[in-house]
């Protein structure tokens, strides 16, 4: 979901960014888990600034959390 339509284009120039970025990295795993942080930081941020009496933004911050702890049990293991 959008904040704005600022918010809409900046994700879409990243995710353009994420997918030429693929073919010149092959370590897509890494370059994944940053484009993941990218996004969530950068989603969490719009929804402070722009809708912060809903309070998404903590919901937001805590999947990104949850994420990361995810990737990062699922590397150790592997």
């Amino acid at each position: 979901k959008y904040v704005n339509t600022v918010h809409k284009w900046i994700e879409r120039v990243i995710f353009l960014g994420f997918i030429f970025a693929l073919w010149f990295f092959k370590d897509s795993f890494s370059l994944m888990i940053s484009f993941f942080i990218i996004i969530f930081g950068i989603r969490s941020f719009m929804e402070w600034k722009y809708e912060s009496e809903k309070r998404e933004y903590i919901i937001t911050l805590f999947s990104i959390c949850n994420l990361l702890l995810f990737l990062g049990i699922v590397t150790v293991f592997t």
